[in-house]
């Protein structure tokens, strides 16, 4: 969430002047985000009226503005382009802060709804999606830095998968320290002095360096790019895409990895058999259902429903 609400900065940044000099008219500010255009905004005298619910914006108990996406008609029928913006709302303006956000991971996101009805939204208070993207948003020529005349999706990504290696390198580091005190069933020995666990932490620890240093590598070609004022080239942005690739599906050996890993969680108290069935529960049904996390997070028990396979007849669970 933290670093969600830091890259605010960047796209507020890039708003016209006025705009600018209204947010940080106080320290510490700190504002969300929902950037799918959810709402709808209508031409008004000096501005526009912006009406909308936005879901998942994530650290809005803690925001004093708020960025949400929006559609200005169109700039093309043939073929459809939708005329996307952004604009800077302050959170005095929100009709509503809904307390939707009931997942079974990611709590404390507080990733909630929020409700706009009929506000008005000044035009300094508004930047395109397109122009953006083009380096041409009105902020690039009231800052001297050439991150400011970057593709603001360029930069975007790195800000909110930087904790990524760092939550797995934490988990590794958990796992390490519950194995020196765990004993085999059998023998007693320390788990930490079998050879398979030491197999698997030695391959977890090595994926994970070598996410890191993917990570800041690419880091470092984009910025070294965007303060020379040097747009990135096409076989640069190919070749970091094809790094920040996302794979659903992991390999047969790793979901072993993981199913023994939980397989070993201690059972001896309440709270850790209670941990360890939830984590057997979601193992399941991450493996079965063959599910984004974004898919589990965003539903309730209450989505489960029952139906009949279409070739056996035999009741199924689905989402």
């Amino acid at each position: 969430v933290w670093t969600v609400m830091g890259v605010h900065d960047l796209f507020v940044a890039l708003f016209p002047e006025q705009a600018q000099k209204e947010y940080w008219s106080k320290p510490q500010v700190l504002s969300a985000s929902s950037f799918a255009p959810s709402g709808k905004a209508t031409p008004a005298n000096g501005g526009f009226m912006l009406s909308g619910k936005w879901s998942f914006c994530s650290g809005v108990d803690h925001a004093d503005w708020i960025v949400l996406g929006a559609i200005f008609g169109m700039l093309s029928k043939e073929p459809p382009i939708p005329d996307f913006r952004f604009c800077l709302v302050p959170m005095s303006d929100i009709k509503e802060v809904i307390d939707d956000w009931h997942v079974m991971g990611l709590c404390g996101t507080g990733s909630k709804s929020v409700v706009v009805e009929n506000v008005f939204v000044p035009e300094h208070r508004v930047a395109s999606n397109a122009d953006m993207m083009a380096c041409k948003a009105p902020g690039a020529s009231v800052h001297a830095s050439g991150i400011y005349r970057t593709p603001v999706w360029s930069i975007f990504p790195f800000c909110i998968s930087s904790p990524a290696a760092g939550i797995a390198r934490g988990a590794l580091e958990a796992y390490v320290a519950e194995m020196k005190i765990r004993e085999g069933h059998i023998d007693h020995a320390p788990l930490a002095k079998k050879p398979n666990i030491q197999m698997r932490v030695s391959e977890a620890a090595a994926m994970i360096d070598a996410a890191d240093l993917l990570y800041k590598r690419s880091l470092k070609e984009t910025i070294d790019c965007a303060m020379a004022g040097n747009p990135l080239s096409l076989s640069k942005r190919r070749r970091q895409a094809l790094r920040q690739r996302v794979v659903r599906l992991l390999e047969a050996d790793l979901w072993t990895s993981v199913r023994e890993a939980i397989l070993a969680m201690p059972q001896e108290k309440p709270r850790q058999r209670a941990a360890y069935a939830r984590a057997r529960w979601l193992f399941s049904l991450l493996f079965l259902g063959g599910l984004r996390i974004s898919e589990v997070v965003g539903n309730g028990m209450g989505n489960f429903f029952m139906r009949s396979d279409a070739k056996s007849g035999a009741p199924r669970w689905w989402l």
